[in-house]
């Protein structure tokens, strides 16, 4: 019987190429991970060490390192820095890839950004995601111009205004210190236009000496940030009305994201936003609980869903932001 047989050169080769093929099929992993340069990330969470933020961000690089990427993230608490100017120097100068920033640093990079904690813009955890959803390409593409990416969007609770008198109406405020955070547009425009008296601060680690003092009436912020602060002793009113989410967003500099691979940066992208997604759930969570704490204290509730109010968050986001963008 005659059998089928090959030249023994092709035979070879054929071998050779299954070898190869059997080879690439069992180690994908390590392929992948040789392809892709290491890269080391400088990253600065928005909390200090402990903080969820710093929690989250330790997580995230535990599943980089797991991911066999060649990824990993060097992190930084957020007390790193005296200021949000200051970190946004270091991300130009490119001594830090990823911060998370809050509001305020966002609008240093584009203050179109600030719309999205304008007054009004989202009354619920939805309409903000919403709302982003629709400015998503818009926002890209004025980033890319700064030089940045947005990874994940982070929310830090409600913002409420907490005073030592109830604020039924926009005319109470009339006189009475209200704290301002520097370079915060949106606040400047609200007690310039409710014709308050502005005391600037840095941060809001400032405020208490101030309450202290009694050099404040009025002070913005969240329920958490109240709480852990010990403004309650001092604030006994804050607004009830749930129409404005405190805005913060994980940025990386472009720079840093083009330079990754294809697969980093899938990977980066994934693991950001399991992240981000545990982050938001827990902060919203704290945020919730820190308001029924504070109410069980004694604090005071009042509405702003006024006649006055709401013509003076039209007006605030008009002044302020000036996007045709803005708008509930």
């Amino acid at each position: 019987m005659n059998h089928l047989s090959l030249p023994k050169r092709c035979s070879s080769i054929f071998l050779v190429a299954l070898i190869a093929t059997l080879t690439l099929n069992i180690m994908p992993n390590q392929s992948a991970a040789e392809a892709s340069p290491k890269q080391e990330l400088q990253v600065v969470s928005l909390g200090p060490r402990g903080s969820v933020w710093w929690r989250g961000f330790s997580a995230w690089n535990g599943s980089l390192k797991k991911s066999n990427q060649n990824l990993n993230l060097r992190l930084q608490p957020g007390d790193s820095f005296a200021s949000e100017t200051k970190l946004l120097a270091a991300m130009r100068s490119q001594k830090i890839d990823i911060a998370t920033l809050t509001i305020r640093g966002l609008g240093m990079i584009d203050t179109e950004l600030m719309c999205l904690q304008a007054p009004g813009i989202a009354k619920s955890y939805a309409n903000l995601t919403k709302k982003q959803q629709e400015l998503q390409a818009k926002l890209k593409q004025r980033m890319d111009k700064q030089g940045f990416v947005i990874l994940n969007w982070g929310t830090l609770g409600y913002a409420r205004l907490f005073a030592t008198i109830p604020l039924n109406d926009v005319s109470h405020m009339q006189g009475k210190t209200m704290a301002v955070l520097s370079r915060d547009p949106l606040l400047k425009e609200l007690a310039v236009k409710a014709k308050a008296k502005s005391v600037k601060v840095k941060h809001f680690g400032r405020v208490l000496p101030l309450l202290k003092r009694k050099s404040l009436d009025i002070v913005p912020g969240s329920a958490m940030g109240a709480l852990m602060l010990g403004w309650g002793d001092f604030l006994k009113h804050a607004t009830q009305t749930e129409d404005t989410i405190l805005v913060s967003a994980t940025v990386m500099r472009k720079q840093a994201f083009d330079r990754l691979s294809p697969q980093q940066q899938s990977t980066l992208q994934e693991s950001s936003a399991r992240t981000h997604a545990w982050i938001n759930k827990t902060v919203r969570k704290q945020d919730k609980q820190a308001f029924k704490t504070l109410v069980a204290k004694g604090m005071q509730l009042y509405s702003t869903q006024t006649p006055s109010w709401n013509q003076l968050a039209k007006e605030v986001r008009k002044n302020a932001v000036r996007s045709h963008s803005c708008q509930p």
